[in-house]
């Protein structure tokens, strides 16, 4: 057959095989709406119908609620939340300095301080030449 899907040992499609040998697109929800417009007209007027004289009451309300919202669209819905219970996040912020040596000396981990001191001693003005070397 033409229409016969060829596929692997694993399951896998072949190379230079369709999985869609029909050539059919799947894609194509427009033309589905195309398609079902064109018996909008007809649609409305069975509702109508329906709406006037269905044999039942909850036909009725059905086919006008139908035609209310195609016209006017759906009423808005409104939800109502319960606001979740509010959430903290600590931040420990480090104290305030005086200076930066004074930073250095409480948060700077130890080789950062050892190559500042290093710099210092040596008359560099930058720490990162003595963190390489």
């Amino acid at each position: 057959m033409g229409n016969d899907i060829v596929r692997n040992e694993i399951g896998q499609y072949v190379r230079g095989q369709s999985g869609n040998p029909t050539g059919q697109n799947h894609r194509e929800p427009w033309r589905i709406k195309e398609l079902a417009r064109q018996y909008t007209e007809t649609a409305i007027e069975t509702l109508v119908e329906i709406a006037r004289s269905g044999s039942s009451e909850s036909a009725r309300v059905a086919a006008a609620v139908a035609i209310l919202d195609r016209g006017w669209g759906k009423p808005p819905v409104q939800v109502q939340m319960e606001p979740a219970a509010p959430s903290y996040r600590v931040v420990r912020l480090p104290a305030p300095v005086k200076s930066i040596d004074d930073w250095f000396e409480r948060y700077a981990p130890k080789d950062i301080v050892e190559a500042r001191l290093k710099a210092k001693e040596s008359g560099s003005d930058t720490v990162s030449k003595t963190l390489t070397q």
